[in-house]
């Protein structure tokens, strides 16, 4: 009932029902991988977003490019629950901290199960099957890529800013540069080194350990970078022959004997 002087401002009174709820709240979990693709665990504020469609609550959260939504939903008395997962390439964000989303989006492509977690407790909240088709080529290339971005910047000691668009080209180079500084050793069947003349001739014919030094530089994302010189180092070679060099000069072709091994890599430019 309402008193005679509040009905103007009240108006008709309409039956109905009321639904109370508490409110939603955001909340810390830990999401822990385990498959055939490694083990990774990462801690998440899920925060209350628009529920997916079809289902009845949806809360997001993530960082580092990642987003998880983690939905509810009631189904003939029965709760589901049903995570999505989500990376895309923030240029804003530093490539380690993305590497790091990048491999938890690897695990979970593999074959094993994930756990959700409250951190405070340990306790298991929920757990499931890992999800299929997260970690494509194109997620695996990027990954490849700024971890290549990452080795080259502790090279440097400088920031790298990574475009949204990386090229082909620009991906090879990485590469060859991250390969260059965790060093190559191959097997090689010859080699060839142009000189002016042949004053080095005796040099190369006593044998030992061959050290060959090029300055090299790499033009990334619109910039160029010095890196120091690509230095190429022979053990075990003979000295199999020379012919004339173009425009002059002579070139040592040289072999190799047995178990000599071909190494490149990347070193400090010399005083």
């Amino acid at each position: 009932n309402v008193p005679k002087y509040m009905q103007e401002l009240v108006g008709d009174l309409v039956e109905g029902e009321v639904e109370v709820q508490a409110p939603l709240l955001s909340k810390e979990v830990v999401f822990e991988v385990q498959g055939d693709q490694g083990q990774c665990s990462t801690s998440v504020e899920l925060r209350p977003a628009e529920p997916l469609e079809g289902w009845d609550k949806s809360f997001s959260g993530g960082g580092d490019g990642m987003t998880v939504t983690l939905s509810f939903r009631m189904r003939e008395g029965k709760g589901e629950v049903n995570v999505t997962w989500h990376w895309q390439l923030d240029t804003s964000l530093d490539p380690r901290s993305q590497v790091e989303a990048l491999r938890m989006m690897e695990a979970l492509a593999g074959e094993g199960e994930v756990r959700l977690l409250d951190p405070a407790s340990g306790n298991e909240i929920t757990k499931g099957p890992t999800p299929t088709g997260l970690f494509g080529q194109e997620l695996a290339s990027l990954k490849q890529v700024l971890e290549d971005v990452i080795s080259l910047q502790d090279w440097l000691g400088e920031e790298i800013e990574v475009p949204e668009e990386i090229k082909g080209a620009e991906a090879v180079a990485l590469r060859r540069v991250a390969l260059l500084l965790e060093g190559r050793r191959s097997s090689w069947q010859s080699a060839s080194i142009g000189m002016a003349s042949d004053t080095d001739r005796e040099q190369l014919e006593e044998g030992g350990v061959l050290q060959v030094r090029q300055e090299l530089e790499i033009e990334l994302f619109g910039k160029r970078y010095p890196l120091g010189e690509e230095v190429t180092y022979v053990d075990r070679y003979r000295l199999a022959r020379t012919e004339p060099g173009m425009g002059g000069g002579i070139v040592f072709i040289l072999e190799p004997e047995e178990g000599s091994e071909m190494m490149k890599r990347l070193e400090r430019k010399r005083s």
